[in-house]
């Protein structure tokens, strides 16, 4: 766990601060299965291999990266930054198609491994880089704009209770998911998005549970239209990254077991963890909240 925090929290940044080229020739040179070995994952594991761009070059090519005319904030942690930038791209259309655009503040790792294995000290000093950076978003009226339930409980619960301070509390209190925000436009416009798939069972991961984001989830896809055929609130095993390292491996895909026959079609989840393991077990059709979304033709 040690090696893959280093690998996430420390060596992604210092990688994407090379020249584009050179960054992406080495990842390209790379050994996936050496890196996956070194960093414990077991052999059936997928090994989330940065895909070469960050999450900015996204902004940039759909339009929807502001400076003074933002709406919100873009938190979007390592994952979306760095290793799966193009999983947010749909989201990024649909928000430009709505007029909406988006900041790309001063940001960090939100910290969510550290604070799994227990790492405070390490944790605070995130969280204060983070907060810092953030809170003059908040001055300048914009909600914080997060894509995964790791950052939201992150941002929204963890950090005020760490640090204690003003500013945390209001970077607190300005955050908004992208399931509440998908809600609102479903509400408001629900003409303005339109849906990959007409019926799908939504897998409500843990993170999701415990933020009460699973039914704002359902009620968003049911008024774009969506029929939701199952809600299925198994665990998928995964537990972060927990269930992808090779000496938990058997215990996961036994807990995976208890899920897998209840998905049935399309599956949507809100986890990036929860989609690989469900992908790897089950089959290629599964959604993040916001790659299920499209604006609507013409």
């Amino acid at each position: 766990t040690d090696r893959i925090t280093g690998f996430y929290v420390d060596a992604l940044p210092k990688l994407f601060g090379l020249p584009g080229p050179l960054r992406r020739l080495l990842i390209s040179l790379t050994p996936k299965r050496l890196v996956a070995r070194y960093l414990g994952l077991a052999g059936d594991a997928t090994l989330p291999v940065p895909e070469g761009r960050e999450v900015l070059d996204v902004m940039r090519r759909t339009g929807v990266l502001g400076d003074r005319d933002a709406d919100f904030a873009y938190f979007a942690d390592t994952y979306y930054r760095y290793v799966r930038p193009s999983s947010v791209e749909p989201l990024m259309l649909a928000l430009r198609r709505l007029g909406y655009r988006l900041s790309f503040p001063r940001q960090r790792d939100s910290g969510i491994l550290l604070w799994e294995h227990g790492d405070l000290e390490r944790l605070r000093s995130l969280a204060e880089e983070n907060v810092s950076s953030l809170i003059r978003e908040v001055e300048k009226g914009r909600r914080i704009l997060t894509t995964s339930p790791a950052s939201t409980l992150m941002l929204r619960s963890v950090y005020p209770r760490l640090l204690k301070t003003p500013d945390a509390f209001n970077v607190s209190r300005a955050v908004v998911d992208v399931c509440e925000l998908l809600l609102e436009i479903s509400e408001t416009r629900p003409e303005a998005l339109s849906l990959r798939e007409r019926a799908v069972t939504v897998h409500s991961s843990c993170f999701s549970q415990h933020l009460d984001l699973t039914g704002k989830l359902v009620k968003a896809l049911e008024n774009l239209g969506a029929e939701v055929t199952s809600v299925r609130r198994e665990c998928c095993g995964v537990g972060g990254v927990w269930g992808l390292l090779e000496r938990n491996r058997p215990v996961s895909r036994r807990v995976a077991e208890l899920l897998i026959p209840h998905l049935k079609g399309p599956v949507v989840t809100y986890s990036e963890t929860c989609q690989l393991q469900i992908a790897q077990l089950c089959g290629p059709s599964v959604y993040l909240p916001f790659e299920v979304i499209e604006p609507p033709e013409g």
